[in-house]
């Protein structure tokens, strides 16, 4: 079995003390969560990416082709003025970058999930925090960032799910 971090494998080893009679196969799994949506920060300079809709829109498409329930993310309201995430999941999109003097654009993509891990009922709040693993791509273009974003985010949110699954023969 490959694990890609020691807090996955706590993960599952809490899971699997904490509940022996259950026959676990996820640690998590887009049927965990009852919708997600997806949020881009946009840190890149002097037209390095210009596409951030489009790029938003492919996020969610391949979230909802991963099996998630993708939403719009919840307005804030007077009764609540603090963003709740509930049972959602957030993908987080953030692109760093700027333009060289010889016009190229160089920065980074950081993908995550971000979700809701410990309820503190007696407090009445939620402990939010990176679900899995976040990833990290350098980013270099000569003219924009725009088409070589895809295939990353693509690829994280499939391995999310994959990692989420646990090999049930190698926890024996």
């Amino acid at each position: 079995m490959k694990w890609n971090s020691v807090p996955a494998l706590m993960s599952a080893l809490f899971v699997s003390v904490a509940t022996p009679s259950m026959a676990l196969n996820t640690l998590w799994a887009p049927s965990d969560f009852s919708g997600a949506w997806v949020e881009v920060l946009d840190d890149s300079q002097n037209g390095c990416w210009t596409n951030i809709g489009e790029v938003k829109a492919y996020a969610a498409d391949q979230l909802e082709l991963a099996g998630f329930n993708v939403i719009e993310r919840p307005k804030r309201t007077e009764d609540s003025p603090n963003l709740s995430l509930d049972k959602n999941v957030v993908l987080v999109i953030h692109v760093k970058g700027m333009r060289w003097d010889n016009g190229v654009c160089v920065g980074s993509l950081m993908t995550h999930f971000l979700g809701r891990v410990i309820v503190v009922p007696q407090e009445r709040r939620w402990v939010v925090n990176t679900i899995g693993e976040p990833t990290a791509h350098p980013l270099w273009d000569q003219t924009n960032f725009n088409t070589i974003l895809l295939d990353p985010i693509k690829g994280f949110i499939f391995s999310w799910v994959e990692n989420g699954k646990i090999d049930e023969a190698g926890l024996d």
